[in-house]
């Protein structure tokens, strides 16, 4: 009873910290289950009453332990086990190696339809539409148009979000704008944040 309790136990422990997904093309799924079925094999797999450490002969006073392999006995369970661990991995191997693409290479050549075009048939891309800041320069300039209003600059901070979006088909950073400290919340938090910076990253 105690060794069914502690398999349950450590297989809730073991999938509580690994999260195999429950599927059984997944090597990851099929690890953690070969895995519990040989601690299954090692809990209940064995001959009862064995004793694998035998007292062979005492040398200065102290008696030395040796392997005791006598009456070592795999029973029924523990075989049906082992060999289940063995055929699926086997049986996954086999599997895995049947669908690569070194004996699939026709289909998975099929998957995408390849169709030839002229490049003066693609459509030319409108380059005032295309962003030249990056990230930090859009938060510098933001930084700087925040201190540039005097009203503003003294309560808040920008985030440091600066999230990428498309406007009018024209690309910005925007960020909101937060308290510099608590006692600016404190003080202008009735208000609320009304402002938002928005900085665009073509001109």
């Amino acid at each position: 009873m105690k060794r069914i309790v502690f398999e349950l136990i450590f297989i809730a422990t073991t999938w509580y910290i690994f999260l195999p997904p429950l599927n059984l093309t997944s090597w990851e799924f099929l690890f953690f289950l070969c895995g519990h079925l040989l601690v299954v094999a090692i809990l209940f797999g064995f001959g009862k009453g064995i004793n694998l450490v035998k007292t062979v002969h005492v040398r200065h006073g102290k008696a030395e332990a040796a392997l005791n392999l006598e009456g070592f006995k795999i029973n029924r369970l523990g075989k049906i086990l082992f060999a289940s661990i063995g055929g699926i991995l086997l049986l996954a191997a086999l599997v895995s190696l049947v669908t690569s693409s070194m004996f699939q290479a026709k289909n998975y050549a099929n998957v995408v339809t390849v169709t030839e075009k002229d490049f003066t048939e693609f459509p030319k891309s409108d380059t005032s539409k295309v962003p030249i800041l990056d990230r930090s320069t859009a938060e510098k300039i933001g930084d700087r148009y925040l201190g540039s209003l005097t009203d503003k600059v003294s309560q808040y901070v920008a985030a440091d979000t600066y999230t990428q979006l498309t406007i009018d088909g024209k690309p910005y950073r925007v960020t909101p704008l937060e308290y510099a400290d608590p006692i600016k919340w404190f003080n202008n938090q009735a208000k609320g944040i009304g402002e938002y910076i928005k900085v665009d990253m073509v001109t």
